[in-house]
């Protein structure tokens, strides 16, 4: 994800490595050479005859001829970490500096009044890279993601009213469910061998529940077919976004992914899906007052008014966008959570009193119960999120020319806002610690207020992290924020809280070295795995 999303060649070395992981074939070897020579010559080109322009951000050290930053950014993993280094030698003064990727040029804010300038320009002058929009477009995920101008103002008033708290209350029987089933799989092997591919399950089987009413329960099931499509396409969008040239319109070329089988295959499960609630509908045999409805249906009864209608197509686009947005998203923050608390034995038993105190079971859990109460949980989801969630960054790419600091930035230039690290400076305003921990630390404890301030000793809350000044955006900002955003942090709170109320966790012995790696999000380098001891 992190170094992909515009129509030209940022991330080749990328693409060739992740193309040949996942299995490319020899066959193959004449038309990604063809595709290389065409890409070099078209940037030597450039190189020669494009008259030079001044300079108005500082550039960041190891700017070769032809091949700019490259060689600093080959191994992909890192790209994150190098930017950030960048921004704290390079923009200290300028809040701003830029790079190149063989021709490329990259735009990248670090401080509160760029960033916060860049963001009041979506989603009309600043919008989603086009390489992203079209690797996912190619796969039949036309949705509100991708949408842009008046095509994704009409959308969003339709798919975001599907993701509220109302409708999560429909969907919340289902979170509990699977949370229910990846706890009693961690009980009977008795480890979390692989937890970083169960929560991605977990992830994945509440989206098929709560968006299209299908059971894959992939945790107990993982030869499960559509689930493993689902998987896969995952991957092949990821392949896609890396890729200097769009290879699945080249001839010969079209299938090398098998992407058009897989989505085919998903594109018919949700049409039939689709035409069936319509039939069942039309017929009257549908009790439109009942209490639970998947979010197919609500986003077909939202889309009925010839004002507000979406055509078939759009709705499986943003039904299939829904399902994949989600799962690695919110699967990696809930694994990045339990790895923090399995290295904090103190914030581990002070999240389980939390938990025992409410007297609650799992049967009688209730939504209100979750995002009204829990204030410990909320707050290490709030920090994680803040420093180790699965968007660190926000790439765009101008729609129009538009004034920026004086200069005239052109589309083909790309923007990245490096909101992680916004977070981290003093000028943040994340509030301090308990005992004057600073925004660069990993605190959440700093979130926790006395309900009385006058009195420390009372009931505690928690504060509410805002977007509005910069310092906390781990699901975007303004008008295009993440819609799936509150049923995100429901999945991830009702999972801690079944989890930390069965298990005690901890990283097993000898545990390999894991990190922060720069994927298609933000994530794991290597799976996670932790002992478990039940509780009593």
């Amino acid at each position: 994800m992190f170094s992909t999303k515009t129509e030209n060649n940022s991330s080749w070395l990328e693409w060739t490595a992740s193309y040949h992981e996942s299995g490319g074939s020899d066959g193959n070897a004449s038309t990604l050479l063809t595709a290389t020579f065409a890409v070099l010559l078209s940037i030597l080109i450039a190189t020669l005859f494009v008259p030079r322009r001044k300079r108005c951000h500082p550039v960041a050290p190891g700017n070769l001829p032809f091949i700019g930053h490259t060689l600093s950014l080959v191994n992909s993993d890192e790209f994150m970490s190098v930017l950030t280094r960048w921004a704290n030698d390079v923009a200290r003064n300028s809040g701003t500096y830029e790079f190149y990727l063989f021709g490329q040029r990259w735009i990248v804010l670090c401080d509160e009044a760029s960033v916060m300038r860049a963001m009041r320009m979506r989603p009309f002058k600043l919008c989603r890279p086009s390489r992203m929009n079209n690797a996912i477009n190619s796969l039949g995920f036309t949705g509100l993601f991708t949408a842009e101008g008046n095509v994704w103002k009409k959308e969003r008033r339709l798919v975001s009213p599907t993701l509220n708290m109302n409708h999560i209350g429909d969907y919340f029987s289902y979170i509990k469910l699977v949370a229910s089933r990846l706890t009693s799989k961690w009980a009977r092997e008795r480890a979390a061998s692989s937890a970083l591919m169960d929560l991605s399950k977990y992830s994945l089987d509440i989206a098929a529940l709560s968006i299209l009413g299908m059971d894959f329960d992939s945790l107990n099931n993982p030869d499960h077919e559509l689930a493993r499509g689902i998987e896969e396409l995952f991957h092949i969008m990821f392949r896609r976004s890396l890729s200097p040239v769009p290879y699945w319109k080249l001839p010969l070329c079209g299938n090398i992914d098998n992407g058009i089988q897989l989505s085919g295959k998903v594109a018919g499960i949700l049409k039939d899906l689709i035409r069936n609630y319509n039939k069942e509908k039309e017929s009257g045999h549908i009790d439109k007052a009942r209490e639970k409805k998947t979010c197919l249906q609500n986003l077909v009864d939202a889309s009925d008014g010839e004002d507000a209608k979406l055509e078939e197509d759009r709705v499986m686009g943003n039904l299939g966008t829904l399902i994949m947005a989600g799962t690695d998203t919110t699967s990696t923050t809930l694994a990045a959570c339990l790895w923090e608390l399995a290295h904090d034995h103190q914030l581990q038993e002070a999240l389980y009193k939390e938990i025992t105190q409410s007297g609650l079971e799992m049967e009688n859990l209730t939504l209100s119960h979750v995002v009204n109460g829990f204030p410990r949980l909320h707050a290490l989801l709030f920090e994680v999120l803040r420093l180790k969630g699965p968007a660190p960054m926000i790439f765009l790419e101008p729609g129009e020319p538009f004034d920026f600091y004086g200069e005239v930035i052109k589309p083909g230039t790309m923007v990245c806002a490096l909101t992680a690290v916004l977070s981290k400076k003093a000028t943040s305003d994340v509030p301090p610690g308990p005992s004057g921990e600073g925004p660069q630390n990993f605190c959440p404890q700093r979130w926790l207020v006395p309900q009385d301030s006058s009195d420390p000793s009372s009931p505690i809350t928690v504060i509410q992290p805002s977007s509005k000044q910069g310092g906390y955006m781990p699901f975007g900002h303004g008008p295009r924020i993440c819609p799936g955003a509150q049923l995100a942090k429901v999945e991830v709170l009702t999972g801690l809280f079944s989890i930390l109320k069965k298990f005690e966790l901890a990283p097993i012995a000898n545990h390999p070295p894991v990190r922060r790696v720069s994927r298609f999000t933000e994530t794991f380098d290597g799976e996670i795995q932790l002992a478990l001891k039940e509780r009593q």
